[in-house]
């Protein structure tokens, strides 16, 4: 979370009106602000430091851009922080504040590496990593949500440990109504979603963040993301070279199944995944 992603921050203002570039290096909302961390039209990361507790802080906002064009962001943001306040996975950066007359919620900030910045991981390894982010993922849809945006930048990897980010996408499980914001936009990283969050079918399933992580597991392993099935038969042969024929059957399998067009032909949820990326791991421990 050091490294600034600057794109149009310049003329960039916070709901209430204030440029963000003003708030580096003063004190507003309880926070002193001592940097840019991310940049965007819609949104905007700022590092902070708590006045009373001296903690590091990572603070989302909402731009007046982005709300003044497309004012449904603000239930948007109600949702991220329903959800967040009654997440207890550690591996889930937590909530440390929000504020919806100003647009932000506020994260602990966390020193590490997002997983898209790794140019590839060894296979045992990323199968471990995804089996780990599975703990948080069950949880949120036992909650009734489902995340919308599982991808490698919203993976961090914390010294030994794997948290996840991000939670600008979620949305409810089986709503018929998901909601005007849903409705009318694309959450989430379009290379990493699901067809019919792509298509806006609505009454989204825990399905979509299988089709996520299975993704996000093809990228880190191929070193590229996934763009059809025709792919993984292929690439479990160049990439799995040292396994036996037999047990390659099971990785086509994971990625068939995991990445099918039809969200009721993948794995209906995340404990089911689980249980099959632990079988791939085992025998690439094993093999």
């Amino acid at each position: 979370m050091d490294n600034p992603k600057d794109d149009g921050i310049e003329g960039a203002h916070t709901k209430s009106g204030l440029p963000f570039t003003s708030l580096v290096g003063g004190q507003f909302f309880g926070y002193d602000f001592l940097k840019i961390v991310y940049a965007k039209r819609k949104n905007v990361v700022l590092k902070a430091r708590s006045v009373t507790n001296r903690e590091d802080i990572a603070i989302k906002f909402l731009t007046k851009f982005l709300l003044d064009r497309a004012p449904e962001f603000e239930a948007q943001l109600e949702l991220e922080v329903e959800l967040l306040q009654k997440i207890q996975s550690h591996r889930v950066v937590p909530i440390r504040d929000f504020s919806y007359d100003e647009s932000f919620v506020a994260y602990q900030f966390v020193k590490g590496r997002p997983l898209a910045t790794f140019r590839k991981i060894v296979p045992v390894v990323a199968f471990r990593l995804i089996e780990l982010i599975c703990e948080p993922l069950e949880e949120i849809h036992n909650l009734g949500f489902a995340h919308c945006d599982i991808k490698p930048d919203n993976l961090m990897v914390v010294g030994e440990k794997i948290r996840l980010l991000d939670f600008g996408s979620v949305c409810r499980i089986g709503a018929g109504d998901i909601g005007s914001v849903s409705k009318r936009h694309i959450l989430g990283t379009p290379s990493y979603l699901a067809p019919e969050q792509l298509e806006k079918t609505g009454n989204y399933s825990p399905a979509v963040d299988v089709y996520g992580l299975c993704s996000t597991l093809f990228c880190i392993i191929v070193g590229k993301r996934f763009e059809s099935s025709c792919e993984i038969v292929q690439n479990v042969d160049k990439y799995l070279s040292r396994i036996p024929v037999l047990r390659k059957k099971l990785f086509v399998e994971l990625f068939m199944k995991g990445l099918a067009r039809d969200p009721n032909e993948r794995f209906q949820s995340v404990s089911e995944l689980k249980e099959k990326v632990r079988k791939c791991r085992h025998a690439l421990e094993n093999r």
